[in-house]
């Protein structure tokens, strides 16, 4: 049968180990410190035409946004201006309220290296066929929790919420990255429970950003 259908070449494998090999399966927890910076200062290369997703903590102060939030590397240099405009809007915010301690912008394409930081997750990255790392926008921390936070423009709703009614939990049902990295951030948090993890669309309106600051309230 196996040499008419050589699909079924894999299972006869398995069978042939299951027989010739006994395994054990053990589960270990490991605590590690990770570092959100590394190697810093870096140097940061801009596209042209993005100067303005650029913000430096001292410009934001001379322009009357101040606060000990942010800025844990100096300048941020967003991917997009709802990304911007989220940081913002968190900043001032939750800067008045002393339960949430820091809020750190970890997404952006100039720190996507691991080389630069330690925080990020790996997924099944239906577009690159293979496992690929996820470095997340926002990491919010409360006194208690994390808050990992994923900043996306209106276009990609549609596709996103498509695939999540679609898929099964099978890899061939993924075809949605942003949906690949929520469940691939899901496996980490399996394991580290004092992780939430949110998707916000639209992030510039005013309503998608009071419902994030509602989410953080309730996880202090």
């Amino acid at each position: 049968m196996a040499n008419d259908n050589f699909a079924l070449v894999p299972f006869v494998i398995q069978e042939i180990l299951k027989n010739a090999y006994k395994y054990e399966e053990k589960t270990e927890s490991i605590e590690e410190e990770i570092e959100l910076t590394k190697l810093f200062p870096f140097k940061i290369s801009v596209q042209q035409g993005r100067n303005t997703l650029v913000v430096y903590k001292e410009a934001e102060a001379e322009e009357g946004r101040k606060g000990h939030l942010g800025f844990h590397i100096n300048p941020y240099a967003f991917d997009s201006g709802d990304e911007k405009d989220l940081f913002r809007y968190l900043r001032d915010v939750l800067d008045k309220n002393e339960t949430v301690k820091d809020v750190y912008f970890t997404g952006a394409r100039v720190c996507a290296d691991p080389n630069r930081t330690d925080f990020y997750f790996e997924y099944w990255s239906p577009e690159q066929k293979r496992i690929a790392r996820y470095f997340p926008d926002f990491l919010i921390e409360p006194t208690k929790r994390f808050i990992v936070v994923e900043a996306k423009g209106s276009d990609e709703k549609s596709e996103y919420e498509t695939n999540k009614k679609s898929y099964k939990g099978k890899i061939e049902n993924l075809t949605n990255e942003i949906l690949a990295k929520e469940i691939g951030f899901n496996e980490f948090q399996s394991v580290n429970k004092n992780f939430e993890y949110h998707i916000i669309f639209d992030a510039s309106l005013q309503r998608e950003q009071l419902k994030l600051r509602n989410m953080i309230e309730e996880s202090k």
